[in-house]
């Protein structure tokens, strides 16, 4: 840019502080003004304008100040922090068409496995919807035991509603949208085959480390980021997903 420093000679990098991003963001090339007349004239209006917040580069850095991203991300430095490649706003989905294998399973076995795990878990859904209780596997009977029927039932269906939803989860990816620019809770998001949310938790950034550790251990549905997240718009009553069907290799 004419008129300012070389952003290979600036540490820490250009556009770091509020009143270079204000510059960057209001610097017109076809001003008759010189670089030099319109460098004070954009100062002075910045310092004009009073207190300013922090804008969206120091949100990021401060957000992932404390975050580990191995652990956060993976070990293959898929990070898309790039803006002009990767800022899709509410259609982050988009990413997908960049980087198809974000979805793919680590393994081939995955897809046999999550397959048939599905299918168990179905059946047993379908079970106790025709046949109540008595048709619900014996150890979650047991674990219900102490409560009235009526609740007993609800929590039964949860749990084998649950199980399905995990075995529709290929993958996850943690989501930094504006909503956690301003909060500083990102959202772990568990998704199925085809990309879809089966269910998203927002979490505070430098907890989303541990996300990593647990997806790798198979822990991953065995805490609240998992029972207390919100279902996917495709998994809620009425959904795409209403019928809970996992889409596995070679499905039209």
């Amino acid at each position: 840019m004419t008129g300012l420093p070389d952003v290979d000679s600036v540490n820490p990098p250009w556009g770091s502080y509020l009143a270079e991003e204000f510059l960057l963001q209001e610097w017109d090339f076809e001003s008759t003004e010189s670089p030099d007349q319109q460098r004070k004239r954009l100062v002075k209006a910045f310092i004009g304008a009073g207190p300013r917040r922090p804008g969206s580069n120091e949100k990021h850095d401060n957000l992932i100040k404390y975050v580990d991203m191995y652990n956060a991300v993976d070990g293959q430095h898929r990070l898309l922090n790039d803006a002009d490649l990767y800022n899709f706003g509410t259609e982050w989905q988009q990413v997908f068409d960049f980087m198809p294998e974000l979805l793919e399973p680590q393994e081939e076995s995955d897809w046999t496995l999550k397959a048939q795990r599905h299918t168990e878990a179905v059946e047993k859904l379908k079970d106790f919807a025709i046949g109540g209780i008595d048709r619900a596997p014996a150890g979650l009977r047991q674990n219900f035991t102490r409560l009235q029927a009526s609740e007993m039932e609800h929590y039964i269906a949860w749990a084998l509603q649950s199980a399905v939803h995990e075995t529709c989860v290929m993958t996850w990816i943690v989501l930094e949208d504006e909503e956690a620019l301003e909060t500083g809770m990102v959202a772990i998001l568990f998704l199925d085959a085809v990309g879809r949310v089966v269910r998203k938790q927002r979490v505070d950034a430098d907890e989303a480390e541990s996300m990593g550790g647990f997806w790798m251990d198979g822990s991953w549905n065995e805490f609240g980021w998992w029972d207390d997240a919100e279902l996917g718009e495709d998994y809620k009553d009425g959904g795409t997903c209403e019928r809970l069907l996992l889409k596995t290799r070679g499905d039209s």
